[in-house]
């Protein structure tokens, strides 16, 4: 790795591939669409894409805003569909629709802008609907069946999709997530016995998909399961031992800038939150908050050089950061360090820094800075 990367991201094509093929075979019959949101869950959209376009299996892509479904259809010829919220900017939009881009339909608002639009251009725009079906984020409530009527019935509007979204799929308890599921399915069957023909229904997420083939439908939003990570404890208590192995595709790394010998009793950073209980060999990292590595680190995580532990000492500042090196560990300025992947017979997982930050693993990768350089590796 040249050492003009004071810190990068690795990301490992064939793990990708890895949950992309585990998947498939777990759903056989439904289309996989990967979610890219939030630059890839922290992992590099174009780099995931750059690698997932080969891939035969990929029906598509799913974003959460107009901004990454631009971004995502200046990278692929594959289907790009908005997740979520977008705004209403008449030449962003109208540059989306010239690329293909499918919009979520979630209010009525929402379904006469995008008519007018459609009216403008002479076109019919692609649109999927969004049903809540008790998650209370956007969406038509399951049981307001004229509003989905009305967006059925517009001449510009081409509806292709109807989905939702499951609110506690993650969790050990099934009990919500089938009644969502119901009331998905009673959407669904309402619409097929009305003659509407629409060719795709999803909402599957990766807990979801695990959990059981009931929840495939037409399609899977593979999420957080396409970066190797399990959805959840509990989903992983669960299923791990059914044939479920994933393998995480991020590794995160930095490099030792400095070295110091620090005397004992030795304040050590800012509010001389740790003093040296010894005389110690510290290293300074350049990699702070501002990059994503989260400040309740402090003096909590550890990090890996020459695959060994290392402690955070002191706190975690906004671009740098402090480790202690143990004598039995050879490392010089240079000197490669994994801040959240495995090395040598050691790993600190998203799951253990997300422990230590009081947040979710989602988070940890999620918040990893894009200014970062992302690196394919194989």
């Amino acid at each position: 790795m040249p050492h003009k990367y004071l810190s990068w991201v690795e990301i490992s094509a064939s793990a990708l591939r890895h949950q992309m093929r585990l998947f498939q075979q777990r759903a056989p019959k439904a289309r996989i669409f990967p979610v890219i949101k939030s630059n890839a869950y922290g992992h590099g959209l174009r780099e995931v894409v750059s690698v997932l376009n080969r891939e035969k299996s990929v029906a598509g892509y799913m974003v959460a805003s107009l901004d990454e479904a631009l971004l995502a259809a200046s990278q692929t010829k594959k289907q790009v569909v908005i997740l979520s919220m977008w705004q209403q900017d008449r030449t962003l939009v109208s540059r989306a629709v010239r690329r293909g881009v499918v919009f979520p339909i979630y209010d009525l608002a929402a379904a006469r802008w995008l008519e007018r639009l459609g009216a403008s251009l002479s076109r019919r725009i692609v649109v999927h609907i969004k049903i809540d079906v008790g998650t209370m984020r956007l969406g038509f409530r399951f049981d307001d069946s004229s509003a989905v009527r009305q967006v059925l019935r517009m001449r510009h509007l081409a509806v292709t999709g109807v989905f939702s979204h499951f609110a506690d799929s993650e969790s050990a308890n099934e009990g919500f997530t089938k009644k969502q599921y119901a009331r998905f399915q009673q959407v669904v069957d309402a619409l097929r016995q009305e003659g509407f023909t629409i060719p795709m229904y999803h909402i599957s997420c990766s807990a979801a998909a695990i959990r059981s083939k009931r929840y495939h439908a037409d399609a899977i939003r593979l999420g957080i399961s396409l970066y190797g990570l399990w959805p959840s404890d509990d989903i992983k208590r669960l299923y791990a031992r059914k044939r479920f192995f994933f393998r995480p595709v991020m590794t995160w790394k930095t490099r030792i800038v400095q070295m110091k010998t620090v005397r004992k009793g030795e304040p050590i950073g800012y509010g001389l939150t740790y003093r040296a209980t010894r005389a110690m060999r510290l290293a300074v990292l350049p990699v702070g908050y501002a990059d994503g590595y989260d400040r309740l680190l402090s003096n909590r995580a550890h990090v890996l050089v020459g695959g060994r532990r290392c402690a955070i000492r002191g706190r975690v500042c906004m671009n740098l950061c402090m480790i202690e090196l143990p004598r039995r560990i050879a490392a010089r300025v240079g000197s490669p360090v994994v801040l959240l992947g495995r090395q040598g017979d050691d790993v600190i997982s998203a799951e253990e820094l997300a422990d230590i930050a009081r947040t979710i693993h989602y988070e940890i990768i999620a918040r990893i800075n894009a200014s970062i350089p992302r690196i394919i590796v194989p």
